[in-house]
């Protein structure tokens, strides 16, 4: 899941194996968190757009 920095949900997907990629084109400029949960963790990775 894409959270921006207000935590407004923008994007939401199903990843069935290990490697995804995101179409980030489409976001404005600012700060983004990286929500990735599987079995065992959650992991948050955040990035800014400029």
């Amino acid at each position: 899941m894409l959270y921006n920095s207000a935590g407004q949900l923008m994007a939401k997907e199903k990843v069935m194996s290990g490697f995804q990629t995101f179409d980030i084109m489409y976001l404005k400029p600012g700060a983004y968190f990286l929500t990735i949960t599987d079995k065992e963790k959650v992991t948050v990775q955040k990035f800014v757009k400029i």
